[in-house]
């Protein structure tokens, strides 16, 4: 794997890769029931993340309850509750995206008879399942995501109603950062899980299966900009970073922040961060 991420495609591959995109998504989630927001394919894979594993981890409720609903980070915490904490709030942001914009990308998919967009807003609801299931290993049920803090809210309400020719490259940024975020969460967890193996490995599985859907996105979101959209990439990508770095304190204090550095970029084009499964799994271009 080798891809120029802030190259564009010329326009023809570009309406070629919105079409074979299509295709992966109808034959990777199968049929989609829009009134329920689920992916045929996507509710069965559900059912493994769902089960708890045989046994079931100590945590300390107390702590992870009072941590979840206001961090603080002068409160010593372990770093595999900073993980957990860190993992059932990474999607937070996304999760209240969806609820944003699933109208209007809803009626565009209609209009353009093209449902690739949408299909990725309800991917974006499996991966919040997907991530907060990791609590389950400990004992703990989460019913919904959680909460972005209210600046944060109030920006991606604002997001949502502005013109594609801006937020087209905010969402490309978006979902750079969120590669970079969780390919430092799966590298931070084989390091913080190592004493549990067969955690670990739910972990990393709950991780790379989120990779690679983002991976999809970026692609698709590559596949919706011309030269001037890229530009805008450029100069957003660092200031977006430094904006929203705080936004889930956990992430940074377990050391998995990212500012989207050039070296995290790189490594992100080259493949080289990713595991050879994600690689073949994904769609990339």
């Amino acid at each position: 794997m080798m891809l120029d991420i802030f190259r564009p495609l010329p326009p023809q591959a570009r309406r070629e890769t919105r079409a074979a995109y299509q295709e992966f998504l109808t034959a990777r989630d199968g049929a989609m029931d829009i009134e329920k927001q689920q992916l045929v394919r996507r509710e069965v894979g559900m059912l493994r993340y769902e089960k708890p594993l045989p046994r079931t981890r100590e945590v300390d409720r107390d702590l992870f309850n009072a941590q979840y609903a206001s961090f603080d980070a002068k409160v010593t915490t372990p770093s595999e509750m900073l993980l957990l904490l860190a993992l059932v709030k990474a999607n937070a942001a996304e999760a209240f995206g969806v609820t944003q914009v699933f109208d209007a990308i809803h009626r565009r998919a209609v209009k353009n008879n093209d449902m690739c967009e949408l299909t990725l807003m309800v991917e974006e609801t499996y991966h919040t399942r997907i991530l907060l299931s990791t609590a389950l290993s400990y004992g703990v049920e989460m019913r919904a995501p959680y909460k972005p803090p209210v600046a944060l809210r109030t920006l991606i309400a604002g997001v949502s109603v502005t013109p594609e020719a801006v937020s087209r490259p905010l969402t490309l940024a978006a979902e750079i950062l969120g590669l970079c975020t969780f390919l430092n969460l799966l590298e931070r967890s084989r390091e913080v899980l190592r004493h549990d193996p067969e955690l670990r490995d739910g972990v990393e599985e709950r991780l790379c299966e989120v990779i690679t859907d983002e991976l999809g996105h970026m692609s698709f979101n590559r596949a919706c900009l011309g030269p001037a959209g890229f530009a805008q990439v450029r100069l957003m990508l660092p200031i977006v970073a430094r904006g929203v770095a705080g936004v889930v304190p956990e992430i940074r204090a377990l050391g998995a922040g990212t500012l989207a550095s050039e070296s995290e970029i790189a490594g992100l084009a080259s493949g080289r961060r990713l595991p050879e499964h994600v690689v073949k799994s994904a769609f990339l271009s």
